[in-house]
């Protein structure tokens, strides 16, 4: 009896040592990668003109089924706001225009998008502003010479005075030209800071936006869960998105995205039949 009470305990620790496998799991994983992929085209596609989809992962679970995740970014930067403050910083304040440059490059390193900003506008808004810059110096450059030139007129006598009169005529038309094309300079700020305020205006709405991802979710489930084909009807097809301060869940029984699939139900009603719920993040 001792004899074979030991045999057992050999036999539970021999096999406790080894973990379960999964069975089919390279399959498993091609399924999943071919799922991130078809969620991330097709969630882009339903909302390409509203939010920006990224970082889009899959994971298998093994007895739970499939975890599909993404980041989902709505436009965030006040662009208005800059224009507006721009308005009220004087002009004679020159490292202005490294702002939106230097906001943009550590952006850029911390990997944040900027939506819905092109950055070929905001290169061009850069650009205007440096020309702004190197202009406005231009014109105190002027000025100065003409500061001079009338200090000189006052001391000057016999022909000097004419010459001094013709060099000041010709500094005030060129400071008159510096003028204009400032003013027209300052046109085209105000209308690329307008296409700005447009983009924004065409990007706004983020809570309308992150309500219609219900819609789109179900639908790309629905359409395209069924690429996940190893898995049991009893498992489940489940999508993290994660917004800017919350991360929302959807939680599809694979048995009901088959039958959504095959049209016994659309899919507003796979959505209603499925859990979906919140988790500030």
């Amino acid at each position: 009896m001792i004899k074979v009470l030991s045999l057992l305990v050999l036999l539970l620790l021999w096999t406790s040592t080894f973990a379960k496998s999964v069975d089919n799991l390279d399959r498993l994983v091609r399924e999943v990668d071919i799922a991130a992929d078809v969620f991330r085209s097709s969630i882009r596609k339903r909302v390409s003109d509203r939010l920006r989809v990224s970082n889009v992962q899959g994971a298998y679970l093994a007895r739970q089924g499939v975890l599909i995740s993404m980041d989902v970014n709505t436009p965030w930067i006040r662009m208005d706001e800059l224009a507006e403050r721009s308005a009220d910083i004087g002009r004679e304040v020159d490292s202005f225009e490294q702002i939106p440059e230097m906001v943009h490059e550590i952006l850029s390193e911390l990997k944040i998008a900027v939506a819905p900003y092109e950055p070929e506008e905001l290169a061009e808004l850069r650009e205007l502003r440096h020309e702004q810059r190197d202009l406005r110096s231009a014109q105190r450059e002027i000025r100065a010479k003409l500061r001079e030139q009338r200090r000189k007129l006052l001391r000057a006598q016999g022909a000097e005075l004419a010459d001094i009169a013709v060099t000041i005529e010709a500094l005030e038309d060129e400071l008159a030209a510096a003028d204009a094309e400032y003013d027209a300079l300052g046109g085209d700020i105000d209308a690329q800071y307008e296409r700005l305020r447009e983009a924004r205006t065409a990007h706004s709405g983020r809570r309308e936006d992150a309500a219609g991802l219900d819609e789109a979710v179900a639908a790309t489930a629905c359409n395209y869960g069924t690429t996940l084909k190893s898995l049991g009807s009893q498992q489940h097809l489940t999508v993290a998105i994660n917004l800017i301060d919350v991360s929302r869940y959807y939680v599809f029984r694979m048995e009901r995205v088959w039958d959504c699939q095959r049209g016994d139900i659309d899919a507003a009603r796979l959505l209603k039949r499925s859990f979906v719920y919140d988790i500030d993040g």
